[in-house]
């Protein structure tokens, strides 16, 4: 019903968290032990199901614009991932060439494999229509995807989620324009963005701004970086049409979604979601009541 697990990871722990919290209920030695056992199913259940609806909405109600027409704000664009022109794919360590990644490294101790490390990329890449291109910065972004490839290096094992170049993406976040009249907020975005890829090419940026020679960055260095970095952004910004667009996290607490599902089978996933969390919170509602008063 819900497909393969790794798609739907949040929702799977919360639902594999009901089956705990109900064994402990079922075993639970005092009706105090197991009220609270159930009071929070009712909580996580209900956060889930607002969680899951609200996005499901979002997708179904938030009409698609074209990247042309786009308007600044919340917006829902679809298209395709491409690379930065003259920019090659990026991955991690041996894995599949991409645009984003998302990683997880398990190493075996003994018998147990054990987690490792995790963690995703955060360059930006492009997000392209018959219309423009719109630039995505994945920072913060709950990005689903249908690519998975796992593989072991010695004693590690490697997961990795990943959006090629190439898919269909489906992108609901803010869109800002990153033309030439830009406010000292979207400036200081651009020379953060641009300072989190020099840092992601370590040896690069050691080369580049280790002036004492000691292998390590210090604050005044970090400072002449950051210097630099603030004129490459503008000498960019003259060259750059006024209407580039790029989209980013959303303020508030609105989601920023990104993935190369169909939209149609995103928004029917946290549909069936949602009514799972709400059969789940409303049995253990009546549960609660039940221990509560009995």
């Amino acid at each position: 019903m819900f497909g393969p697990w790794w798609l739907d990871l949040g929702h799977g722990w919360i639902s594999a968290s009901y089956v705990a919290l109900l064994a402990g209920v079922w075993y639970a030695p005092r009706p105090l032990v197991r009220l609270v056992l159930l009071g929070a199913i009712v909580i996580a259940s209900l956060w889930a199901w607002l969680s899951a609806y609200r996005r499901y909405h979002l997708i179904t109600d938030t009409p698609s614009s074209a990247i042309r027409s786009a308007a600044q704000g919340y917006t829902e664009l679809y298209g395709r991932c491409e690379l930065h022109p003259g920019t090659l794919p990026i991955g991690f360590r041996s894995g599949p060439p991409c645009v984003w990644y998302r990683y997880k490294v398990h190493r075996q101790s003994g018998s147990p494999w054990t987690p490792h490390s995790h963690g995703q990329s955060t360059d930006t890449f492009v997000l392209s229509d018959a219309t423009g291109q719109c630039v995505i910065d994945p920072d913060a972004a709950e990005v689903v995807t249908t690519h998975r490839s796992r593989w072991r290096e010695g004693d590690f094992w490697l997961d990795v989620e990943y959006l090629a170049p190439g898919d269909n993406l489906y992108a609901l976040g803010d869109i800002v324009s990153i033309g030439h009249h830009r406010t000292p907020t979207e400036r200081s975005h651009e020379v953060s963005l641009l300072l989190r890829e020099w840092k992601h090419d370590r040896e690069g940026l050691t080369k580049r701004f280790d002036s004492d020679g000691d292998g390590q960055i210090n604050l005044q260095e970090w400072n002449q970086a950051r210097g630099a970095a603030e004129d490459q952004v503008d000498r960019e910004c003259i060259d750059r049409p006024i209407d580039s667009l790029l989209m980013r996290s959303p303020e508030g607490r609105r989601p920023y979604l990104l993935s190369n599902r169909d939209p149609k089978d995103l928004a029917t996933r946290y549909q069936r979601w949602s009514w799972l969390h709400a059969i789940v919170f409303a049995g253990t509602s009546v549960a609660t009541l039940v221990c509560r008063f009995s």
